[in-house]
């Protein structure tokens, strides 16, 4: 499904690295959903119980809007020259 979705977009997008950091956010998302359904080891992180999967997938999700957020201010950097 991820896969289809983003081929479909692809064109749309203009900036580099959009295209990836969307996959990095949804693959986030795609992964903790099914570690919530999953039965798994908990660990003890900041007063959470979260699986080591689901530190991962979170880890995935914020590099994806850091890179999606970095790789907007970049372009309008290029765009005002």
């Amino acid at each position: 499904f991820l896969a289809l979705v983003l081929f479909l977009i692809r064109k749309r997008l203009k900036n580099d690295g959009f295209l990836f950091s969307i996959y990095l956010i949804f693959n986030g998302l795609e992964r903790f959903t099914i570690e919530k359904i999953r039965v798994n080891n908990q660990m003890n992180l900041f007063g959470f119980n979260p699986t080591q999967a689901e530190v991962i997938s979170i880890l995935l999700f914020a590099a994806g809007l850091i890179l999606f957020w970095y790789r907007s201010k970049k372009n309008d950097k290029q765009a005002v020259r």
